[in-house]
């Protein structure tokens, strides 16, 4: 009898431990980081030299990715993020495609990110910026609404999406500060 129960008991070990083996492993997915800086292929894109102060965000996703579902309801995403809060990246990006200048005449440029978000009704990602621009005392305020197509709906998809919607957005920057810097050394010349 003992070795029966004994031997019963050795089974039920054996077949406990055996269906444990069997049981599927939990699914574990690295996450992503994605810091606005894959295309280096973007020369300068203005001529007039910047100096950019520092950028706020408004946005409230901290560094994961905001996607908004065909329903309108959103979601941060676990597995893409930015690298860094995404109005650090955007100034990082600005500060390499514009010639750098601390003088006191140069224009002064700072932001604040007001949306960044992956909209899959639209199939685009949605960037809304604000930046404030001064130079010898005059201020001016532009704000840009930028939509970019995502080719894919992945973290590489919509990385290259966002991107592309920062370099959009720097191409449109360059032309308000041409402008603003014309506009501020002809007032300060018409002072003299």
């Amino acid at each position: 009898m003992k070795v029966k129960v004994s031997f019963s008991i050795f089974l039920a070990i054996l077949a406990m431990s055996g269906g444990c083996s069997l049981l599927s492993k939990p699914h574990y997915k690295e996450t992503a980081f994605y810091d606005l800086g894959a295309q280096k292929d973007v020369p300068h894109i203005s001529s007039v030299p910047v100096e950019f102060l520092p950028f706020s965000d408004a946005t409230g996703n901290g560094v994961r990715f905001l996607i908004r579902g065909v329903g309108g309801g959103v979601r941060l995403d676990a597995y893409n993020c930015f690298s860094a809060p995404p109005a650090q990246l955007i100034r990082r990006r600005l500060i390499e495609l514009f010639p750098a200048s601390f003088s006191d005449g140069s224009v002064k440029v700072s932001g604040s990110l007001n949306r960044l978000e992956c909209d899959r009704a639209r199939g685009s990602v949605l960037m809304a910026i604000d930046y404030r621009l001064s130079c010898n005392k005059q201020k001016k305020a532009v704000r840009h609404r930028i939509e970019t197509k995502a080719l894919r709906f992945d973290g590489p998809g919509i990385a290259a999406a966002f991107e592309k919607a920062v370099i959009i957005s720097a191409q449109r920057l360059a032309g308000d500060v041409s402008a603003f810097k014309k506009q501020c050394v002809f007032t300060t010349e018409k002072k003299k």
